[in-house]
Order: structure tokens, then sequence, then C-alpha cells
């Protein structure tokens, strides 16, 4: 009995001095009958053995090839996904901040209804007049909460990125270039020109020309 359990013990001594840490373990098998204890060790032992085997053969080009391939494919399908969710998130916002504008514009026909309802017979001009101007400023603070503000023009120099010239006005009263007359006004939205200002720009009378 001794020399089976002496066997067994260097059994598992030699299965474990080939692994990789290299460290050996001895099984007392006084407490177990028949060997089982010993047998499920050595049986486990060349199992993590084969295991280990396994794990170190080298990958072929073609399985290489196939798994760059799988990576590749799920990251476009996760970018086009991604683009899509994106696509969709600025559509909704553009949508919410034109629902948001719309719905303060109605308020400001709800007053030009009113307006237009006012029996201007018996109504003074005068009344009709701060009517008008209240809706004119109500449109304008929506403007303005919305980012679009108006430039001044006249008595500017001509600058074609904000201006266009209709026409050109001879004059002494102001240098050349120099804009007169605002025909329509200009505006930006946040810090960008949103519409040119339509202007009439000033240029040298004949009788400068000459001199």
């Amino acid at each position: 009995m001794g020399s089976r359990k002496n066997k067994r013990k260097k059994q598992v001594k030699d299965i474990h001095s080939g692994s990789e840490n290299g460290e050996e373990i001895e099984v007392d098998v006084k407490d177990a009958e028949d060997g089982e204890l010993v047998d499920e060790v050595i049986e486990a032992s060349e199992t993590e053995g084969k295991a280990d085997v396994e794990e170190q053969q080298p990958v072929s080009p073609e399985e290489k090839i196939r798994e760059l391939e799988d990576k590749y494919l799920r990251l476009a399908a996760e970018f086009d996904n991604y683009k899509k969710r994106t696509a969709k998130q600025y559509l909704s916002i553009a949508e919410n901040a034109r629902a948001e504008i719309l719905s303060e514009l109605l308020t400001v026909q709800d007053n030009f209804e009113r307006a237009l309802e006012v029996d201007h017979e018996s109504s003074d001009f005068a009344d009709f007049r701060k009517g008008i101007e209240l809706i004119f400023n109500q449109i304008s603070d929506v403007l303005r909460k919305n980012g679009v503000e108006q430039f001044e023009s006249i008595g500017c120099k001509f600058d074609p990125n904000l201006h266009e010239a209709l026409m050109t006005v001879e004059t002494e009263d102001a240098d050349p270039d120099t804009i007169v007359q605002e025909l329509t006004k200009g505006y930006k939205f946040n810090d960008k020109v949103l519409r040119h200002a339509r202007v009439a720009v000033a240029r040298e009378s004949e009788e400068q020309n000459k001199s």
C-alpha cells in the first residue's frame, strides 16, 4: 500500500513539474479510498495542461483576418447607428426650436387680428398707431430672443459683406462710398449676416470729379 501511495505522489509531482509556474505539490493519500482523490487531482492537472497547450497554439492568418473583418463590421454597424441617432436628435431639436418660434408668432398674429377688427371710423388714429407699435415691438422681441439683431448702416462705409447697393446718390454732404439711405434694414443671426441691408451709396458729384 505504501508503494502505491508513493507512486501516486510521484505522478502528481511529474504532472505539476511541467506546468507554467513550475510548482510541485504532494497529495497525502492516506485517507483516500483506492486512491480516488489522487486520481481526481491527476485528471484535473492533465486537463489544465492540455488547455494551456491549446491556448499557446498560434492563430492562423485566415482566422486573424476573419477576426479583424468581424471587428470592422461591428464598428461600421455601430457608427451607422450613431449617425442615425444623431440625425434624429438634430431633427428633433430643430423641430422644437421652430415650434417655439411659431408659437410666439401666433401671439403677434392675434394682435394683428384685433387691430384689424377695430372700427377705424370711431377709433382715434393715435390709439391705432399705439397698437401697431405694440405689435412691432412684439415681433422685435421674438427676433431678438432668437438671436436676430438689426445692424445700423446709414453713415457707415459700404461693405459688400453687410450691404447690397441698389443705387448711388450724387451728394456733397457725405464722402464717396458712404451709405446715405437705408431702403431695407439688415439683420444678423448670431453674428452672421441673415439679410444684407439694401442701401443707397454716395458718389462724387460731377463738379468734384472735374476738380
